[in-house]
């Protein structure tokens, strides 16, 4: 059995790099498994670099590694896969929904019927203002 080298021992930020990727709401990882997603910044990524995603609406967070690159195109491997928000009964959401509203106001609950804010308040996350939307329901219904 060969042993490893010292020379093919260092650490990882010096072989690789590591970047941090904040996609658009409703992004799917789906998309950004696709080369050409990358063609705006492949030039800055090189193969075995790592990519942590999360979205500017929390919804999920990845780790994406680079497995080759070109002058526009970047191929990765989905390394890690997290769903950040929990799935809600649909019989809760029938009269409201829980809207993404941008990076500063987050996350808001409005009526499905007329697109109203329902409550002032906004949310960090799509699970926290869907919990909400539960007790409301709920007190509706008491």
């Amino acid at each position: 059995m060969a042993k490893l080298l010292e020379k093919n021992f260092m650490g990882a930020e010096f072989a690789r790099q590591s970047f941090r990727v904040t996609p658009p709401s409703g992004t799917k990882i789906e998309d950004m498994l696709e080369p050409e997603y990358w063609a705006h910044v492949a030039r800055k990524i090189t193969p075995y670099d790592i990519i942590e995603v999360v979205p500017e609406d929390g919804s999920f967070y990845a780790r994406l590694f680079v497995t080759n690159t070109g002058k526009l195109w970047a191929k990765m491997h989905k390394l890690e896969y997290v769903e950040l928000s929990a799935k809600r009964p649909s019989v809760m959401l029938d009269k409201y929904e829980a809207k993404y509203s941008g990076p500063s106001v987050k996350w808001r609950i409005v009526n499905k019927s007329d697109g109203a804010l329902v409550v002032e308040d906004s949310f960090q996350s799509r699970d926290d203002a869907e919990a909400h939307i539960e007790k409301l329901v709920k007190q509706m219904a008491a």
